[in-house]
């Protein structure tokens, strides 16, 4: 691939970074965009947080001292790292910065709180325009926030421009740190939002009882035996009887909010099965409630890969079928940063990208900021 092949062509490239809930690192896509439509993914990259990044960000999810002077410091460490990522990436792709159109970034989330109108997304956009010399596109759930919405899901859109059926409808279902659905509906205003936990409680058990930092293929799960009364425990959770528009994160789906159904006495594998099933029912209970006669469900996100979730899923998703998103042409880890490569073209041409269907905001809005590196000739 060369560069001049973008030179002179009436593509846009645009790079998309996602750092996610399950806190696992960042992926970064490099896209491809012809009259401000999605073409296609052309390469993938990916850095995984050192464990140390990883338990600064999870002790960042509690209040602290000294919290809004670590919060500037871990934003510049993600900073530095997500421009890592994004030149090796371009390495890979043998494109220079000049190729790219914009970065859209998404950032770590470290608070959620749109009852007070406002989300924390840490990444210091100014210095990752500095380091990669290229647009930046960021603080994506603000716009949103501030007009009354969840500021959360940011991608059902996108979803709708790629996914859509005319004939038939389909749920896209991502099931990250937090798990999440986007209801796509010949005729009907798309609707998305989230449906509770995914990875990230059953992250946080294997990380504390099996030492390993996630559940690999739904080994440990498999082990166990649901326990009746804390799936019911955990079912009684105020948010999963909400109606959409909702969304949620570590705030409310913590380790206290965990322990303070536990005995502590559980067998670890019956908690991780439990654990399991929450995420299945929560999914599955959303999806027959507000999708009750969707034939396809496409699944992307890390959760994909816990086959006794899947098994979980496809059983109680009957008659729907449950696949992977890869069906439909694109990798199930690739798309919620190229999601974000999406939100960055938008933004660039000034184009809505909110959908108040999913959010509940009063209207449609310009999501996200720009910040441009400093140009100079010399350089």
């Amino acid at each position: 691939m060369s560069n001049q092949q973008y030179t002179n062509s009436n593509e846009e490239l645009y790079i998309g970074l996602m750092s996610g809930t399950s806190l696992d690192g960042v992926d970064a896509v490099c896209a491809s965009y012809q009259n401000r439509e999605f073409k296609e993914i052309l390469g993938h990259h990916s850095i995984d947080y050192s464990l140390s990044l990883k338990k600064q960000l999870l002790k960042l999810q509690n209040i602290q001292n000294n919290e809004l002077h670590n919060c500037q410091l871990i934003g510049v460490q993600l900073t530095q790292l997500y421009a890592k990522v994004v030149k090796q990436l371009l390495n890979k792709l043998k494109l220079e910065h000049k190729n790219i159109t914009a970065i859209g970034c998404h950032g770590q989330t470290i608070r959620h709180f749109p009852e007070f109108s406002y989300s924390i997304q840490l990444a210091n956009y100014a210095l990752l325009a500095e380091e990669t010399k290229i647009n930046v596109a960021g603080d994506f759930r603000t716009s949103d926030l501030v007009a009354g919405g969840q500021g959360a899901p940011l991608v059902p859109f996108f979803h709708q421009e790629l996914f859509s059926n005319a004939n038939y409808p389909r749920v896209i279902l991502n099931i990250g740190g937090i798990s999440n659905i986007t209801i796509l509906k010949p005729n009907s205003p798309v609707t998305g939002f989230d449906t509770g936990p995914g990875n990230m409680l059953l992250d946080e058990w294997c990380r504390t009882h099996f030492k390993q930092e996630f559940d690999t293929h739904g080994e440990y799960s498999k082990k166990g035996k649901i326990i009746p009364h804390l799936l019911q425990h955990f079912l009684e959770t105020e948010f999963f009887q909400e109606p959409p528009p909702k969304s949620t994160g570590r705030d409310l789906f913590s380790k206290q909010w965990l322990d303070k159904f536990l005995s502590h006495s559980e067998n670890p594998f019956d908690v991780a099965r439990t654990l399991v099933e929450l995420t299945a029912i929560s999914i599955t209970n959303e999806i027959k409630k507000y999708a009750y006669n969707t034939k396809e469900i496409f699944v992307c996100g890390g959760g994909g890969y816990n086959n006794t979730l899947m098994d979980r899923l496809k059983d109680l998703s009957q008659p729907a079928s449950v696949v992977s998103i890869e069906k439909l042409g694109i990798h199930p880890m690739h798309v919620e940063a190229a999601a974000f490569s999406w939100l960055a073209m938008k933004r660039v041409h000034k184009e809505y990208s909110n959908l108040p269907s999913s959010t509940g905001a009063r209207g449609k809005r310009i999501l996200g900021a720009l910040w441009e590196p400093f140009n100079n000739s010399e350089e």
